[in-house]
């Protein structure tokens, strides 16, 4: 199961129970709402009728002059009134008067004269002073509500009660129509919520995925740089792994130098000593000669040895360019070929040119020289006596790529994939002498260092093909 459905599971049970709670226990208390909404309009209306109609009681008998005409008229009026979604035209008010004992005076629906109310809640408790309302039951889903307000004389004693009753089915539309809207809007925001929670589970599961990626690059030791993360914990723990990964190469760097040092300075060093030995012992001037010269030779091949790996290591632990320059490609090629003239002319090897005379390289001059040298100096070593080394260059794509290629017999199949190990290298075709094997490594990390790459393959007829490339803008 994928850690978004995870996340978006548990937010989906979040909100979904949360909404779930919340609006049930809204509408449980949104219908009594209604009600008391309602009542307390009632008893506005019910003390407004009893000022109205205290003038009309007289004896417990009520006039039936104004307010029953009024009334009347009143229920025959059409309001055609548009409240929220729904049109009311007709009133469904109605009211009944009881007299000081509580025997009804007045009924507007005409079915209740003369009929005892003084035991029910609204005409006792209101005869009694208090504030008197009751409910019943009409139908089974309806209730009618009473609210009544005592009727005073001119000495403010109470000399009946005024009832008004309605059907609670009458607010029953507007009931419906704020529920349809408080159902909506939640579930609108259910919708939005669930939206911001696929996003939210998305992000964090990406973001969680980079950094799985990233530990696992760090395991299988790929040169990866710690991925963005938004998120001040999650950028934290990025660039912990990223400290981590920095200690972890540190220490395996350390070790794989020492395990390649220790290994490569096992021959020259007994060689010298078995050398060494040897001189103890009585022997002719010319061996003994020949013997410091090997002590001399194999002195020189361990400096040269150690000033490679301190070079090579001080490539490996960089990560930008100290200065930044600009240089005539041409002018580099042919200062190299200055210092390799020597070697040219011994084995009669022809180097010829085959670019624009200006273009240029940006970066440390210093380093590109040095890898160029390095390229320039494998191809006249592996090329076969008076061939030709063709050097190429163009620019495509912002970078520039300089090729050079040999004459030579090509790389054999076994040493394609080591060509840039460290001490991994190839016997030269007139001496069979091998090099320290870290000159690639070399010209691999100054590529690096400069956003390039370098590349070896064998040409189609014979020889070896090699591709350096260093981006045209440097910043």
């Amino acid at each position: 199961m994928r850690l978004s459905f995870k996340i978006f599971s548990g937010i989906f049970l979040i909100i979904g129970l949360g909404a779930y709670l919340f609006f049930s226990s809204f509408m449980q208390e949104l219908e009594p709402s209604f009600r008391q909404s309602t009542e307390e309009s009632l008893i506005d209306v019910a003390n407004l009728l009893a000022e109205q109609v205290s003038d009309e009681v007289k004896d417990g008998v009520i006039n039936k002059g104004s307010f029953a005409t009024v009334f009347k008229r009143f229920q025959q009026r059409d309001f055609n009134a548009q409240i929220w979604m729904h049109t009311k035209h007709h009133p469904q008010l109605q009211v009944y008067i009881t007299d000081a004992q509580g025997m009804v005076i007045y009924d507007s629906l005409g079915k209740n004269l003369g009929a005892d109310f003084s035991n029910w809640h609204d005409v006792y408790n209101t005869l009694r002073g208090e504030y008197g309302a009751r409910s019943t039951l009409s139908t089974p889903d309806n209730e009618i509500m009473h609210i009544a307000a005592p009727v005073y004389d001119e000495e403010r004693n109470i000399i009946g009660v005024l009832t008004v009753r309605k059907a609670e089915l009458s607010v029953e539309p507007f009931f419906k129509a704020a529920t349809l809207k408080l159902t909506q809007k939640g579930l609108l925001l259910v919708g939005l919520s669930l939206l911001a929670g696929i996003i939210l589970s998305w992000w964090l599961s990406r973001s969680l995925r980079k950094l799985a990626e990233y530990a696992s690059a760090v395991k299988n030791g790929d040169d990866k740089q710690p991925p963005k993360v938004y998120g001040v914990e999650l950028q934290q723990l990025a660039e912990a792994m990223a400290a981590m990964k920095t200690e972890l190469e540190g220490k395996k760097y350390v070790e794989q130098y020492i395990h390649a040092l220790t290994h490569q300075l096992k021959t020259p060093i007994a060689s010298v000593h078995g050398a060494a030995s040897l001189l103890t012992e009585d022997m002719p001037k010319a061996q003994q000669q020949r013997f410091i010269a090997n002590i001399f030779s194999e002195s020189l091949r361990l400096q040269d040895l150690i000033q490679h790996m301190l070079d090579l290591a001080d490539m490996e632990n960089r990560h930008t360019l100290k200065t930044i320059q600009t240089q005539s490609l041409k002018k580099i090629i042919s200062s190299i070929c200055q210092t390799l003239e020597p070697v040219l002319k011994q084995k009669q090897v022809f180097i010829h040119f085959d670019f624009a005379d200006e273009l240029t390289l940006q970066g440390e001059i210093f380093l590109m020289t040095q890898a160029l040298s390095n390229l320039l100096d494998n191809a006249v070593g592996f090329s076969p006596q008076d061939g030709e080394v063709t050097i190429t260059a163009y620019e495509k794509d912002e970078s520039l790529f300089i090729e050079i290629m040999d004459e030579g017999e090509g790389i054999p199949d076994y040493a394609v994939e080591r060509l840039f190990e460290r001490f991994y290298s190839l016997p030269k075709p007139d001496s069979k002498a091998k090099g320290s094997g870290l000159g690639l490594c070399f010209v691999k990390e100054i590529a690096r260092l400069h956003g390039g790459k370098v590349r070896l393959e064998n040409r189609e007829k014979k020889g070896v093909k090699a591709t350096l490339i260093f981006h045209i803008n440097i910043t």
